[in-house]
């Protein structure tokens, strides 16, 4: 195995990256974490400035569609829940920091820095495998209506938010660099199956599982099947008949799968009843949406049983968390932002970028029980759209 030197520029970039990108436990310790937050905030306002110097506008419309979303999520919440404005307003450069970071990475051709973030990566999901294996409760306990563990990644259901996207990255960075399948990948992937399973999350477990058969079964059948336009439906079609309908509906099927193979109740843990508050909100306030909520909780019910004695709830599901808070005007520049990725991915004539498609597969399975943030998401149609530039950046020697 061939092991490659670290240079000072190498501890330089990971220094950069690690402090832009920091792991979930970080939120245990807020003056730490806070800084964590500023310098983001800093990284988006830099990223905005150089995207508009030096880049043309329709060439990275893409990028803008992101800002142009997350300027109207901002711009909604100044309406509708002005209280919020200024935390959610920080929590949305945050996110554009870090999907700006990589992005400038890719177009730059930033080989050093893309190698070194998929460095740290294999790193945090390493460091996260060891700290909840053998030292799980080294970090204090999180207190609200459950009480969780914090793991090095986050929380029990928050472990996926991290543990996916950067797994998919590293997956990537591996296949185009080397355009082939690498036995450590596979390692890495059951470390993170581990990881998920001893956390006890069924979402991540399902995800990471998902990701490992996606890249086991790799191959030209595969590669025809998949398309940015395919997956979008598919994820649509997926939350309307597994959830929306479920919500609504008890189709058999579903429910004993649900039971049988997740070993959740028929409400997925109350889910069910969450999702149906939710959509009444969205429905209440359909344009604007509700804007940021403090903790993405988009709605308030009493509803105590063997699982849940709170009163405050997240939509636990990215699809209704983002049309309760962003309404349909707000959710416009994501539907255009698809139209240009699935148009991109077209005019692409390269059968290796399905390989980033089924890390945005796997991301988005996350989306289907949990709130995520989108960051991550935008992250990965950010590299199908300059694949090109990415592929050019990996194969240079």
């Amino acid at each position: 195995m061939k092991v490659e030197r670290i240079t000072l520029n190498d501890i330089f970039y990971l220094f950069v990256i690690a402090i832009v990108i920091i792991p979930g436990f970080i939120t245990v310790y807020t003056p730490i974490y806070r800084i964590g937050l500023l310098i983001q905030c800093i990284v988006a306002i830099l990223g905005m400035i150089w995207m508009l110097l030096k880049c043309d506008f329709r060439q990275h419309l893409y990028y803008w569609l992101i800002v142009l979303f997350y300027g109207m999520q901002v711009l909604s919440t100044l309406i509708k829940n002005t209280e919020y404005f200024a935390v959610g307003l920080r929590e949305v450069l945050c996110s554009i920091g870090i999907v700006s970071i990589v992005y400038i990475f890719v177009i730059q051709h930033n080989k050093r820095a893309l190698k070194n973030l998929s460095r740290l990566f294999v790193l945090y999901i390493l460091l996260g495998f060891v700290q909840i294996a053998f030292a799980k409760n080294i970090f204090p306990q999180t207190i609200g209506r459950i009480t969780q563990n914090i793991y090095f990644l986050g929380v029990q259901n928050q472990i996926a938010q991290q543990l996916v996207p950067m797994l998919g990255f590293v997956v990537v960075f591996s296949f185009l660099k080397k355009s082939k399948r690498s036995i450590g990948i596979f390692i890495l992937m059951i470390l993170s199956i581990l990881t998920e399973g001893i956390s006890g999350s069924s979402t991540g477990l399902l995800a990471t599982i998902l990701l490992f058969i996606l890249y086991l079964l790799y191959n030209t059948w595969i590669e025809k099947k998949l398309s940015v336009a395919n997956v979008s439906i598919g994820y649509v079609g997926i939350n309307f008949i597994f959830i929306f309908v479920q919500s609504v509906i008890s189709i058999p099927f579903i429910a004993n799968f649900i039971q049988n193979v997740l070993k959740k109740d028929i409400t997925f843990s109350n889910r069910t009843v969450i999702w149906s508050k939710a959509l009444l909100n969205f429905v209440s306030s359909p344009f604007w949406g509700m804007g940021r909520q403090e903790g993405k909780s988009v709605m308030t019910f009493y509803a105590i049983n063997q699982w849940d004695v709170d009163t405050s709830y997240s939509a636990h599901n990215v699809l209704i968390q983002t049309l309760v808070e962003s309404g349909i005007i707000g959710i416009i520049p994501i539907i255009v932002l698809f139209v240009v990725v699935a148009r991109k991915y077209r005019c692409i004539y390269d059968d290796r970028m399905r390989i980033v498609l089924i890390s945005v597969m796997a991301i988005m399975f996350t989306f289907l029980t949990e709130a995520y943030d989108l960051t991550y998401l935008f992250v990965f149609l950010g590299l199908i759209c300059n694949f090109i530039d990415l592929d050019y950046t990996l194969k240079q020697s």
